[in-house]
C-alpha cells in the first residue's frame, strides 16, 4: 500500500499542483479520493448559500457584525447576488459583502497564474498579462514632482476668524517671492478640525512645489461651505478650506501690489530674465481678474444645490441659468 501511495505521489504531484493553480480547486479530479476532495476545498468550490450560512453561525452568538466575504464564481448572476443578500437578512446577518470573482480588472485574489491579471495602470478595456509588464515600469512617468524643500524659507502668519476657532495660516515664499508652502493652526480646538487643515494645507503645499498655479488651487478650495460659516470684517467665511484659500489668496494679491521698481530691478539684475512688457501684461491680468468675481468672492457656494451647475450673479441675485434655481424667489 505504500509502494501504491509512494508511486501516486511521484506520478501525479505535479499534474495535480498545476491544475489547482490553473483552476483554484482539485474538485474535478475524479481520480483522487473523495475524502482528500473534501479536505481541501477552496471559497470558490463552496456555494453562495454555504457562505452566508457559515457566516450566519458565527454571526448568532456575536454582538458584533462578522466579516466574511462571500465569494461567487465569475457566471454568478444578478439574481444569485440578489438571493445572497436577501438570504443573509433571513438569516439575520448584521451585514453581508459579496464579491463576483472578476468584477474588477485589478483584484487582490486571481486564479491562475497571471495571465487574467490586468496591470494598474491600464486604460479601460486594455488588458495586459502581468508577465507582459516590465519590472522596471514606473506607473509615475510623466507625473509632476515636487521640489525640495530649501533649508529656510521666510513667509507671513495671517489671522483669520472661522467658525471653528481662530485660524492662523503661515504661507512661506520660495526665493523668487512665489508661495512655496502653507501650514494652519487652528486655536484650541485642536483634534478634527486640525487634521482637516494639516491635511488640506500639506496638499496645498506639494501643488505649490509641484508647479500648480496659485490661481487653480485658490479656485479649487474658494467657496466650499461648511455647516458653520461665520461673519469677519473681510466677507464671509464659509469652511476651514474657504478661510485658507482666502487668506492665500491675499497673500498672493498683496505681494504682487507690493512688488516696486527697486524689486524689479533687483531681479533683472540677478539674473531673471523678466521684461518690463511682461510685467505689464501681468498686472493687467491681475487687475481683469478681480474685475471678474465670483459668487464664492460674496460668501455663497458657486455650484447650484439643484443641479450643481455654476451659479451666477446679475442684477442683485444669485441664480442658475441652467435650472432657473434662484435665491430671489
Amino acid at each position: 500500500m505504500a509502494d501504491i501511495d509512494r508511486k501516486f505521489k511521484e506520478s501525479d504531484i505535479k499534474r495535480i499542483k498545476d491544475e489547482a493553480v490553473k483552476t483554484g480547486s482539485i474538485q474535478h479530479l475524479a481520480d483522487l479520493p473523495a475524502d482528500l476532495r473534501k479536505t481541501f476545498v477552496t471559497a470558490m468550490d463552496i456555494s453562495g448559500e454555504d457562505h452566508i450560512r457559515a457566516q450566519a453561525a458565527f454571526q448568532k452568538n456575536v454582538d458584533n457584525s462578522i466579516s466574511k466575504t462571500i465569494n461567487l464564481p465569475n457566471n454568478a448572476t444578478k439574481d444569485d447576488i440578489k438571493n445572497s443578500y436577501i438570504l443573509a437578512w433571513k438569516l439575520k446577518c448584521k451585514s453581508c459583502t459579496v464579491y463576483r470573482d472578476g468584477s474588477r480588472n485589478v483584484q487582490v485574489l486571481n486564479i491562475g497564474t497571471g495571465e487574467n491579471i490586468a496591470r494598474i495602470d491600464s486604460l479601460p478595456g486594455e488588458v495586459k498579462a502581468a508577465k507582459d509588464i516590465p519590472m522596471n515600469l514606473s506607473v509615475d512617468q510623466g507625473k509632476l514632482s515636487p521640489r525640495s524643500r530649501p533649508e529656510v524659507l521666510v513667509g507671513k502668519t495671517y489671522k483669520i476668524k472661522t467658525g471653528y476657532g481662530t485660524l492662523f495660516v503661515t504661507i512661506n515664499n520660495d526665493e523668487t517671492g512665489a508661495p512655496f508652502e502653507v501650514f494652519a493652526t487652528i486655536g484650541k480646538s485642536g483634534g478634527f478640525f486640525q487634521e482637516q487643515s494639516e491635511g488640506i494645507c500639506r496638499l496645498i503645499s506639494l501643488a505649490l512645489r509641484a508647479g500648480i498655479k496659485n490661481e487653480e488651487i485658490i479656485k479649487m478650495l474658494k467657496g466650499i461651505r461648511g455647516p458653520m460659516p461665520v461673519m469677519t470684517e473681510k466677507g464671509t467665511v464659509l469652511s476651514l478650506p474657504d478661510a485658507i484659500a482666502q487668506v492665500l489668496e491675499e497673500h498672493v494679491m498683496t505681494n504682487g501690489h507690493l512688488k516696486s521698481d527697486s524689486t524689479i530691478t533687483g531681479h533683472l539684475q540677478s539674473g531673471v530674465q523678466t521684461k518690463v512688457p511682461e510685467l505689464a501684461m501681468i498686472a493687467e491680468e491681475s487687475a481683469s481678474a478681480q474685475s471678474k468675481k465670483s459668487v464664492a468672492d460674496f460668501g455663497f457656494m458657486p455650484g447650484c444645490p439643484d443641479c450643481g451647475n455654476a451659479l451666477v450673479m446679475a442684477e442683485g441675485c444669485i441664480s442658475c441659468k441652467s435650472c432657473g434655481f434662484s435665491r430671489c424667489t
